[in-house]
């Protein structure tokens, strides 16, 4: 069924503690998922260097508010962190503060978050919304791989696919199969 996020979901959620939640995760929401606003990290630990993967599949995502992350987190020994849309992700973000991210962090102190990111979407890539509010792919210094099967609209927001501390710099496979539209927004 459908999943409407209106708060906090935390799949794997460590904001303190050393050592602990270092698991791996798997999200599957086999209709589409809906935010209007709140805060998704399906991987949220920020106090190690050894953070977990995730490997997430959706139907179709829609947002339209809050704060979406894959891996809010850092792992120094590599691993592949996996999203795959297999219809549609439509971003229309109203707020500046509003962001969606695969992986979200550089790196924690100096210890590099060397996680490879494949984001693939079987549909289509819409982005529109407000300047300030940030559509990234990836922040994390390992290669990554984005897909999009249909066609990619871009209207609104900061677009960056390859991102992050110039330490992080990575290398990026960009498949834009099908119209490709940029009419606003940076990119």
């Amino acid at each position: 069924g459908n999943f409407n996020n209106y708060g906090s979901v935390k799949i794997i959620n460590n904001s303190g503690v050393s050592g602990v939640s270092n698991g791996n995760a798997t999200f599957t929401v086999d209709s589409t998922y809906s935010q209007t606003g709140g805060d998704t990290r399906i991987i949220y630990n920020v106090s190690t260097t050894n953070s977990g993967l995730f490997n997430a599949t959706f139907r179709n995502v829609i947002l339209t508010g809050g704060i979406f992350m894959g891996q809010s987190g850092c792992r120094t020994s590599g691993g592949l962190c996996s999203m795959n849309i297999q219809q549609n992700l439509n971003i229309q973000f109203q707020s500046s503060t509003s962001k969606f991210r695969v992986a979200s962090i550089s790196s924690i102190g100096n210890s590099m978050n060397t996680v490879m990111v494949n984001l693939y979407i079987g549909g289509n890539l819409t982005i529109a919304g407000v300047l300030n509010a940030e559509v990234t792919s990836s922040a994390a210094a390992g290669t990554e791989n984005v897909t999009v099967g249909g066609m990619t609209s871009i209207s609104g927001c900061n677009v960056s696919f390859h991102y992050g501390a110039p330490t992080a710099a990575h290398s990026i496979n960009l498949i834009l199969n099908n119209h490709v539209t940029v009419t606003g927004g940076i990119v």
